[in-house]
């Protein structure tokens, strides 16, 4: 119990003013929503079942399981990260490249809390316009005492990144006691088809990892392109999941587009799920209560 309280002091002492429920690892989540039938699902979002399954990105009768799966092994996403920084060589961060993004905002309030727990290094995608959120999760680090190394894609040949990537990270890991956060966008971390992803390529190379995904831009929600958005109008407080206890989640193909060749939410080892009370950047709308 006592090591219990010692995670979450140090997990808790470092919060911004703008305050967090509270909830501990596998806790049954009694704050969410409770699990309504499909049906009823479909009628809080004010579509038709029947006409609109298409639109709701071919999810269907499997959105309830999603939903499901989050109620029953959705955890505090901060003290899943502080975890996981402790257990792993690297993070993997996979984020959307909207210019707008409260999952940067997430990684930049845990900046301190990484660093405290043994995070030495920041190797992070240079954005093709820089944000306020971006400035202030690279500050963050830096002000934490991470050495931050900025890479930038390989335009004309996106496969290349996760070899750019591992580089960065490689040269980090010269040092043994080295721990490194990757912030990236989909074309660093996405496994595709027949492809290698940054994660196989650490782990081939005995470098123990662990990817997180993260669903939080309120320009994405109905896009219909990343069907998880959906899940973030239902939930207070993000969640963070782990794929391999949900097999429903890990089967859903994480982005639609036409540019991705199959990636699965199961090629993530996380997903990191907003709620709407953590969609705060300035230049999202809030989602209506």
């Amino acid at each position: 119990m006592r090591k219990t309280n010692e995670i979450w002091l140090a997990a808790y002492g470092d919060m911004r003013p703008q305050k967090r429920k509270s909830m501990a690892p596998n806790q049954n989540n009694s704050d969410l929503v409770c699990l309504p039938e499909a049906d009823d699902i479909f009628a809080s979002m004010s579509v038709d079942p029947k006409t609109t399954v298409n639109q709701l990105n071919a999810v269907g009768g499997v959105f309830a399981r999603y939903l499901n799966e989050v109620q029953m092994h959705g955890t505090n996403p901060d003290v899943a990260i502080y975890k996981l920084i402790r257990e792993n060589q690297v993070l993997l961060f996979c984020q959307s490249n909207a210019i707008v993004n409260s999952f940067r905002e997430f990684g930049a309030r845990l900046m301190p809390g990484l660093a405290r727990r043994g995070a030495t290094h920041l190797v992070i995608e240079r954005p093709e316009i820089f944000s306020e959120d971006f400035s202030r999760l690279v500050l963050e680090a830096e002000n934490a005492g991470l050495k931050v190394d900025v890479i930038s894609p390989q335009d004309t040949d996106p496969s290349k990144n996760a070899i750019t990537a591992l580089a960065a990270i490689s040269k980090a890991l010269w040092d043994p006691t080295a721990r490194v956060i990757f912030w990236g966008g989909n074309s660093f971390l996405e496994k595709r088809v027949e492809e290698k992803g940054l994660g196989d390529y650490l782990r081939d190379n005995n470098i123990k990892a662990a990817s997180i995904n993260g669903v939080s831009v309120a320009a994405e929600h109905g896009l219909h392109r990343y069907p998880m958005t959906e899940l973030i109008p239902l939930l207070a407080d993000a969640r963070i999941v782990e794929t391999k206890k949900t097999p429903d989640i890990a089967r859903c193909v994480y982005n639609t587009s036409s540019s991705n060749k199959g990636t699965l939410c199961g090629d993530f080892d996380y997903f990191y799920i907003a709620g709407k009370n953590d969609l705060v950047c300035k230049g999202n709308k809030k989602l209506p209560a």
